[in-house]
């Protein structure tokens, strides 16, 4: 509803302009009155009404008079003068100070019922126009500030009056992200408190992002005021968000310098070994340079070599490979999203093989879309790796407690695994901590099997598998179930199958 303030000297007046019409019902409400020009100018200028209504005699400061003194004050409301027939003279003077009806006394109620419905039009017109005019320049900022974050050049160069206009001129500016790590966190609301300003504040400007917000501080005095903060906030690490700041600039074309450095610390964070609240370019892993990049490799190959510490049981192995693991991942230049499939593809390799050898083991495992959606989920390196961490040893326990014989077993089921590797009965027994005499006599009188003949059994068995259903040549067999010389493939095949290899296949 809009405001109307009434001048009259004289009171009679007053009260009957106020019933002779019904002014709510034309939308508007009187928020005051006065009964001369001077009272009324001060009152006006802090009342701000949008219609004066205002007598053209009036003692102290006449209507015209007081309309002239608004208009140089900066008044914009609508104004409406009253007089008396012998002042219509007066009515051309009136035009000049962007008065919009000139009515006479006595007042006709129809006349001043359509002056005001013709007003509040006008004044609804005008509202309407306004909020336009800001929706779309507040559209065209959104859009300019997008350009100069993300973008390294705007379409066009920004005018020092566009950047005034749209609030971005400053001496210095700093883009900060505020990434969000709980869904229902105002996190500019809360960033905005404890930096102790205003949500609306002049100083800051704000791109909201699905993940958090990107902030653009403009000026050396909240600058310097962050910076404060920073320092007073350096040991905090329990928040619903984390900050992370850019360098800071002193032309608008270097924001996007800002705007990246803090992207690439806030990607870069993912490798940190400590959890902070605020990051700037000192507080996470070394930023790369090009020479240091490394290619970020196949994980079963990773998973391969963890799974062979599993078996025979060298968690503290299994930890240096995952050390080994993280500082070189720490120098790939894939995203982070590929490091985590990477990572999530080892635990799976590990999980996949451990169940084949150990099913009888009745170890529960999460299933690989579920390890997927575990590791994404999970905002550093050192908690994916803490995950794998818990899952080996998992695996690693359950094995040494499966029985007395648990070596033997792990030994057992290394030889079914590893069958086409150059395996030595020297090198399982060094693998699994024993001399390798021992470990040969133990073996045999568990299996009724020596370790070498069990060894030769495995292997002839996959070749025969591999004889019945695969289109492979004799010499690719020999190799693929472990030996390098086929004439002594050839030997053992007959001396376990009582034939040779080509009979076989062709039986």
């Amino acid at each position: 509803m809009f405001t109307a303030y009434i001048v009259d000297d004289e009171l009679i007046v007053r009260q009957g302009l106020k019933s002779i019409i019904d002014w709510s019902e034309l939308g508007f409400k009187v928020c005051g009155e006065a009964g001369d020009g001077l009272t009324a100018y001060a009152e006006i200028m802090d009342l701000e009404p949008d219609l004066v209504l205002a007598d053209i005699r009036m003692p102290k400061l006449s209507g015209l008079a007081l309309a002239r003194k608004l208009r140089e004050g900066g008044f914009t409301g609508r104004i409406i003068i009253l007089s008396g027939y012998s002042d219509f003279e007066y009515a051309q003077e009136a035009i000049s100070y962007d008065v919009d009806y000139y009515l006479t006394k006595p007042i006709d109620r129809e006349e001043l019922k359509n002056a005001v419905a013709a007003i509040h039009k006008k004044l609804e017109e005008q509202l309407l126009e306004s909020k336009h005019k800001s929706y779309f320049q507040e559209k065209a900022k959104f859009k300019i500030l997008e350009e100069i974050l993300k973008s390294q050049s705007t379409g066009l160069p920004l005018a020092d009056s566009t950047l005034k206009e749209l609030s971005l001129d400053a001496d210095e500016y700093q883009v900060l992200i505020l990434d969000k790590l709980e869904a229902d966190c105002d996190v500019y609301a809360e960033f905005c408190s404890e930096l102790g300003i205003g949500k609306e504040s002049d100083s800051l400007e704000r791109y909201s992002e699905e993940t958090g917000e990107i902030i653009l501080l403009k000026g050396r005095p909240i600058i310097a005021k962050f910076a404060q903060y920073t320092e007073d906030q350096a040991a905090e690490t329990r928040r619903p968000f984390i900050v992370i700041a850019g360098k800071t600039v002193s032309d608008v074309q270097e924001i996007y310098a800002s705007y990246q450095e803090a992207e690439l610390i806030r990607e870069r964070n993912f490798f940190a070994r400590e959890k902070r609240f605020i990051l700037e370019r000192s507080a996470v892993a070394k930023l790369l340079n090009s020479s240091d990049v490394i290619a970020l490799g196949d994980p079963s190959a990773v998973g391969r070599s963890l799974y062979e510490c599993i078996i025979v049981h060298q968690q503290y192995e299994c930890d240096r490979i995952l050390d080994r693991l993280r500082d070189n991942l720490a120098r790939s230049s894939s995203e982070i999203r590929e490091i985590k499939n990477f990572l999530a593809g080892v635990l799976i390799y590990i999980v996949q093989e451990f169940r084949k050898d150990y099913a009888e083991n009745g170890l529960s495992f999460a299933t690989s879309a579920e390890i997927i959606k575990a590791v994404e989920g999970k905002r550093y390196l050192t908690d994916i790796l803490a995950y794998i961490r818990v899952e080996i040893e998992r695996m690693i326990e359950s094995l040494t407690s499966l029985s007395g014989d648990g070596v033997l077993e792990a030994v057992y089921n290394y030889i079914n695994h590893h069958y086409a590797e150059d395996i030595k009965l020297k090198t399982i027994a060094r693998k699994f901590g024993y001399n390798s005499s021992y470990l040969g006599r133990i073996f045999t009188q568990k299996y009724k099997i020596s370790f070498n003949d069990y060894l030769h059994q495995v292997r002839i068995e996959k070749a025969m598998e591999l004889l019945r259903s695969e289109d492979y040549k004799i010499y690719e067999i020999a190799g693929l179930v472990g030996y390098s010389n086929v004439d002594y493939f050839h030997v053992k095949f007959r001396e376990y199958v009582g034939t040779t290899p080509a009979k076989f296949k062709k039986g």
